[in-house]
């Protein structure tokens, strides 16, 4: 009885040590999904991050550095991952994947913790700042990336600033940060045009609340009427045409938008093509 008592305390001592703050089954998932260990029996976390070794960590850390909990990141850090030694991988730096969940804690954990350059660019020359503006940053966090040095209007190497990126949750502390709502990329677009382009409703209609310009023209003369009238989502023409959309307003092949909608009539798929050609 005695022994049956000590081998189940041992046990479950051994498991507590490995759950530490109750991270094993979070470290042992990310693991699996790595490929750092297999699903057969019980994953010692301890032993995985010792038997893998820095890289195996690195890569670990790199992989899950936008989704993990941050008592998890630090104990991949204390478990073998170095940080200012990954450099970039498969999607960019370290930072930019920590990018993916910009909150204040998270790029504070690798900026002031890890002692990562904010600075690092992709070679297209994407920055933290344009990654953290689509992912939904907040007024907070961004305030805390522009005093480590990034620039809201920073342009990437097609021009796009973060507003350009921005996710609805972004545009408000880009705006109010001093972004401009209306600022060209090299195709002379502006954050409307991209939302328009990509389907974004709700931040079409931000953008046109925090007055967004619907009369701005690319280089293709396009406004972002004419990107509507060939894009897939109706209630996005309502609201430019709400705002006051230009139906008039010609591109540089002379089209308007309705002319331009006729253009593309037949190498796109509508819900209902009469009701869009009234509108416009």
């Amino acid at each position: 009885m005695v022994t049956i008592s000590l081998l189940t305390w041992c046990s479950m001592a051994r498991r507590s040590t490995q759950d530490v703050a109750g991270l094993g089954p979070e470290l042992r998932e990310m693991m699996l999904m790595g490929g750092l260990a297999d699903a057969s029996g019980m994953i010692d976390i301890d032993k995985t991050a010792a038997r893998v070794g820095a890289i195996g960590m690195n890569r670990l850390l790199y992989d899950n550095a936008g989704t993990a909990s941050l008592p998890a990141l630090r104990w991949m850090v204390k478990h073998g991952a170095e940080p200012r030694n990954i450099g970039a991988m498969d999607k960019g730096s370290l930072l930019q994947q920590a990018a993916a969940k910009p909150t204040l804690d998270r790029m504070k954990l690798f900026i002031e913790e890890f002692k990562l350059d904010p600075r690092q660019e992709t070679p297209d020359r994407v920055g933290v700042m344009h990654l953290a503006a689509r992912n939904g940053v907040d007024a907070q966090t961004l305030v805390f990336l522009t005093s480590r040095g990034l620039n809201i209007n920073a342009p990437d190497a097609g021009g796009r600033q973060p507003i350009h990126y921005a996710a609805l949750k972004s545009i408000g502390p880009l705006v109010s940060a001093g972004a401009d709502i209306n600022a060209l990329d090299s195709q002379g677009r502006t954050a409307l045009h991209w939302a328009v382009e990509e389907g974004r409703h709700d931040a079409v209609a931000e953008l046109i609340r925090l007055q967004a310009s619907v009369f701005a023209q690319d280089r293709q003369g396009n406004t972002p009427l004419h990107l509507a009238a060939v894009g897939s989502s109706e209630p996005i023409v309502d609201t430019l045409l709400a705002a006051g959309a230009p139906k008039a307003a010609r591109n540089a092949d002379g089209l308007t938008a309705r002319e331009y909608f006729d253009k593309f009539r037949y190498k796109r798929r509508y819900g209902n093509n009469s009701d869009r050609e009234q509108k416009l």
